[in-house]
């Protein structure tokens, strides 16, 4: 059984989006393990937001990164937390 108030889409439309649901969630996941936000606990309401918003910003940069920077190659396909780890360990300064 499906209840659903996407009334516009038919049955095959609606399958398909909830399928990419569980892809996204795996993402989200893989994301807070590699940002290290796994058992982030904040008391206020404000600071949970706060890190929200970085989360999202951080997890943006870096699938823009790798889409615009690393399209061409095998990096691309990396997943979240092994990108992170690899910037970690890489060296380098800001001028």
């Amino acid at each position: 059984m499906l209840i659903t108030t996407l009334l516009e889409l038919n049955l095959d439309e609606i399958v398909k989006l909830y399928d990419g649901r569980g892809g996204m969630e795996m993402q989200i996941k893989g994301d807070k393990q590699a940002l290290g936000l796994v058992k982030q606990r904040q008391k206020r309401l404000y600071t949970q937001e706060a890190m929200i918003l970085l989360a999202q910003l951080t997890h943006n940069l870096l699938v823009w990164s790798r889409n615009w920077f690393l399209a061409a190659t095998k990096a691309a396909k990396v997943s979240t937390e092994r990108s992170v780890k690899q910037a970690l360990r890489t060296s380098g300064e800001v001028h």
